[in-house]
């Protein structure tokens, strides 16, 4: 939608792109309820949606979904250490296994079939090995039936268990296929390592090494079996004895899985523990198959479109590079956000997203370049056709300059005294004024200044400059939520600050159609975030309030001074408070119009995809893959560089090496939201 919202993880600003998590069909969980790392490790691993981009030691070594989306076929066999160490595991294992099979269907093209393998000790009661689903199945209910039985026992006497049995039947009886163009994975998931070599016990003569690990390597590989390992912790009770053997337990682990291809997640380490902790179990997603998308695909759609030329540029905080802060109450921040605001409204333009200009920014101060130096690497670095800087002289006074990129050279300088959402004008009027100095600069400006559009630049954004200053806080605070992971404490906070600035703007200004619009932003945010975490009484709350804040904003839309934002207005009251769908799609679908500002397009484009996709509650007949697909393409040819097009690409898992997607399902994130709170 319109409104500011974070995806999965963020993205820009994006006046109402709403994010949101589905129903979960087994009731809700208390957010006081231990989530078991391993089970949200598993739900992660071959999920889109989930899995942490970081491909190195300090996370996954390597990604697991650079290897699960392959067209073959796919066999499977969980190897499980079933003692009673792995109490706490095995639960998150049981309540998340057959999501991360659904997640490998849906990323390969083949079948995917599964064996489930437990092993313990030798002094077990079930005995050393039991093989719970002996043979491969792809049936649902069986597996599940199997799932249900994996339950611990001890594992006395010794800390050391059967692993070396344990995957050994897994390769050398289990009923693996012949064909080599079938993948085959053994998944190992433990806590303890075997016996060592040497170890005997003469009172038990059964405890003891059967199988070295370059047995099971060599056997294997001949059957072109990869191993997977899931290092595990242990529970409190054999923490000791884990720790004083977790370096043979890593070794073990590490050679199974290198020399067969495959990659180990060591799930001991705590930073890694941590980044698999979660309050709540995360409700199941539900998704629509699409077609896969190609890069000739997204050439073809850029060759359809009327051809457009859009400048694009950043804008920074109005003080010194050295004492640049993005902080949204600081007076410079808040002449950058009111430039921000203003510009993107416009067609013919796009803005760089605030929140990739402040990564750049922090890289290239950390390299040491003085003022003119980091001005110019930022332009070209982000790659804009313009930098807007300046001063702030005092209170009110504010000099800027606008470099261009292909030479560094300032081809705008202007002084303004007064409110900063008036800077823009007086920005375009002396680009206007000046045709000599960039003439595309020039050219856009009286384009601008000559249309309808020019009454955006002169509605003010409040009525005065303590509610200016407030709105402009509001919306800062509300981009910079967008930069952190959703229903995280430090987005929390930013979302904290921006509900504070709204509500004080709207209580000197009742009638701040902005302010109504920015705090339904707000509440939609906090209502996804509760919801994810499964706190449904606040999170129906926060929906309540996104809905009101609403229905106000769309009573002062004609207010706002931006046709393009008006119709946004109408278009997000259309779906989430009236539940007028029909009515919402073809608000959306105006949007998407060639002649509307860039960043109206690209969200237009956004709700459509969802919406086609069935995402928001929609009812069964809206539902049109193709058409969803047609919006996801628009997106990825249109806007690469949004953080749209980011999450676009993480969902259907861009393969830049064959130019295509591979996952080719659109997520349905929320289906529940909108009836919240009926």
């Amino acid at each position: 939608m319109g409104i500011f919202t974070s995806p999965l993880k963020t993205g820009g600003v994006v006046l109402l792109v709403i994010f949101g998590l589905v129903w979960h069909p087994r009731g809700m969980v208390s957010a006081d309820e231990p989530i078991s790392v391993v089970g949200n490790a598993i739900e992660s691993m071959f999920s889109p949606l989930a899995a942490p981009k970081r491909k190195t030691m300090g996370l996954l070594q390597r990604n697991f979904l650079d290897m699960a989306g392959q067209s073959a076929e796919l066999e499977v066999a969980i190897v499980v250490d079933g003692t009673d160490s792995m109490a706490g595991e095995l639960q998150g294992i049981r309540e998340s296994l057959l999501r991360m099979i659904g997640d490998l269907r849906r990323l390969r093209s083949g079948q995917v079939r599964v064996a489930i393998v437990v092993y313990r000790d030798f002094d077990s009661p079930a005995s050393e090995v039991e093989m719970l689903l002996p043979a491969f199945s792809a049936d649902d209910a069986e597996i599940q039936s199997a799932i249900d039985s994996l339950q611990p026992q001890q594992g006395a006497p010794f800390y050391y268990e059967m692993v070396d049995i344990g995957v050994h039947r897994a390769v050398t009886k289990l009923n693996w296929s012949d064909d080599p163009t079938v993948s085959k994975w053994i998944i190992l998931f433990g806590d303890a390592p075997p016996y060592p070599s040497d170890f005997s016990d003469k009172e038990l003569p059964d405890a003891k090494r059967y199988f070295a690990d370059e047995v099971l390597v060599s056997l294997a590989s001949s059957r072109g079996i990869q191993i997977h390992c899931i290092l595990c912790k242990s529970t409190e009770e054999t923490s000791e004895p884990h720790l004083e053997s977790i370096g043979s337990t890593r070794r073990m682990m590490d050679r199974l899985s290198t020399e067969t291809g495959g990659m180990v997640l060591d799930l001991s380490y705590p930073v890694i523990r941590e980044a698999f902790t979660k309050k709540s179990q995360p409700p199941p997603t539900q998704y629509t198959p699409v077609q896969p998308i190609t890069l000739r695909d997204l050439a073809a759609d850029r060759k359809s479109r009327p051809q457009s030329s859009s400048m694009m540029i950043a804008v920074l905080p109005h003080e010194p590079v050295s004492q640049i802060s993005f902080d949204p109450e600081r007076p410079a921040a808040q002449v950058a956000t009111a430039l921000v605001n203003k510009l993107r409204q416009l067609s013919g333009v796009r803005i760089k997203n605030p929140l990739d200009v402040e990564r750049q920014l922090r890289r290239m101060r950390a390299e040491g370049l003085d003022e003119m130096e980091a001005i110019r690497g930022l332009a070209a670095r982000l790659r804009v056709d313009y930098v807007v800087w300046g001063r702030l002289q005092d209170e009110t006074t504010m000099r800027t300059v606008a470099f261009r990129q292909r030479d560094g050279l300032p081809v705008i300088q202007v002084s303004h005294r007064g409110s900063p959402d008036g800077l823009a004008k007086v920005v375009l009027q002396a680009a206007a004024r000046s045709p000599g100095s960039d003439p595309d600069f020039a050219r856009f400006a009286s384009e601008v200044l000559e249309s309808a559009q020019s009454s955006i630049l002169q509605t003010p954004i409040a009525g005065n400059a303590s509610t200016t200053s407030a709105v402009l806080t509001a919306i800062g605070s509300l981009e910079q939520s967008l930069g952190e992971a959703i229903g995280s404490d430090q987005s929390q906070r930013w979302l904290d600050r921006a509900e504070a600035a709204a509500k004080q703007a709207i209580e000197q200004e009742p009638d701040n159609g902005l302010a109504h619009w920015v705090l339904a932003n707000v509440s939609f945010n906090q209502a996804s975030a509760l919801f994810r975490d499964q706190i449904e009484d606040r999170a129906t709350e926060a929906m309540k309030d996104c809905k009101s804040a609403l229905r106000l904003a769309y009573n002062q839309r004609d207010k706002i001074g931006s046709q393009p934002l008006a119709l946004e207005v109408e278009a997000d009251f259309r779906l989430l408070a009236r539940r007028e769908t029909d009515q919402a799609i073809t608000l959306y679908e105006k949007m998407t119009d060639p002649e509307m500002p860039s960043d109206t397009q690209r969200r237009g484009h956004w709700m459509l995809s969802g919406l086609y996709a069935g995402d928001w509650g929609v009812a069964e007949e809206v539902v049109d893959a193709k058409l969803a697909r047609q919006h996801t393409v628009a997106i990825l040819a249109g806007w690469p560089d949004s953080p749209e097009a980011e999450q676009l690409r993480q969902w259907l898992q861009w393969d830049e090496t064959r130019d295509e997607t591979r996952h080719n399902y659109l997520p349905k994130l929320n289906e529940a939201l909108p009836g919240l709170d009926q």
